[in-house]
This record gives structure tokens, sequence and C-alpha cells, in this order.
């Protein structure tokens, strides 16, 4: 016969707080309020980045209570978001309560740790659909705006040869 517990919850809360000391361990903090949110920020700036069905392959490795987590304020039919790196990094820094100058080491340490707690290559097959500049940041380097990912128009600079044949 198997043992019942009391709280029929109390194995995915468990769960929940085993992946979440992991987070606090990579982050070197003993603030579970931050590993949390830290957590949190990582899996929404990633779930708003991934189609349904990647966000589906992920979530089924997830502890119960974190699923929630995820799942969350998001929309399916919104998704994947196409954001430039310099969005990606406000919304991390934002949701984690840090600095945007932070977002490379913290995301770097939930990943270090995720890492360790999802099956081998379930992230790999996240960031295979995710583009290079936000794996890097993902991965723990230093955010640098790559400018080719924001759309703009560059202002015609005058032609100073054209300039000068158009004199009164």
């Amino acid at each position: 016969m198997m043992p019942h517990h009391a709280d029929p919850l109390a194995p995915a809360v468990q769960t929940a707080h085993d992946w979440l000391r992991a987070v606090a361990d990579s982050l070197d903090t003993d603030e579970p309020a931050f590993a949390y949110r830290a957590l949190r920020a990582w899996l929404h700036t990633v779930r708003d980045r991934i189609n349904v069905g990647s966000s589906a392959h992920l979530t089924a490795q997830l502890p119960e209570i974190l699923r929630g987590a995820y799942y969350e304020g998001w929309v399916p039919g919104h998704v994947p978001v196409r954001h430039g790196v310099s969005e990606f990094i406000r919304q991390f820094a934002r949701e984690a309560g840090i600095d945007e100058d932070e977002v490379g080491a913290v995301a770097g340490a939930v990943t270090a740790a995720l890492s360790e707690l999802f099956s081998p290559g379930q992230l790999n097959r996240i960031f295979a659909v995710l583009p290079m500049q936000l794996y890097d940041v993902l991965c723990g380097a230093r955010p640098v705006v790559d400018e080719s990912l924001i759309e703009w128009q560059p202002i015609a600079e005058p032609d100073p040869v054209a300039s000068l044949d158009n004199r009164p």
C-alpha cells in the first residue's frame, strides 16, 4: 500500500521548492522571492518567443506549480512575439525586478539551473528556435543590442557634391 499524504498537493509543492532552490543556488542567493521572480521572468520571456508546440514540450517537464506560473497571462494566439534583444531585456528586467545590465548574469544563472533540471537536450530544442542574440543573453552574455534587429529607416545623408552643384 502506498503512503497517503495528509496534503495531496505536498509532493507538487516540494518539487516546486526543489526547483526554486536550484535556481536560488545558481543565483547565489538566499532570497526565494528573488529566485522566483528570476525564474518566472525567464519562463515568460522564453514562452513569449516560442510557438505553442515548443511551449507544450517545455512545460511538460515543469513541476505542476511552476507550470501554472508559466501559463499565467499567456495568450497562445499572440506567440511567438518577434522582438529584438532590447525588448527581450526590458521584459526580463521588468519581470525579475532587476536592472537591465543585470539581465545577462541573472538569465544565465537561471539557464544553468534549468539545464540541470530539464531532461538532456530539452533546452537545446527550445534555444534552436530562438534568435542567436536571445540565446546568448539566456546563456549569460552581457546584453548587446544589435541595431540590425531594430526596424528603422536611415535618414539620407546629403550628398556634398550635389549640394555644391545646387548653389545659388
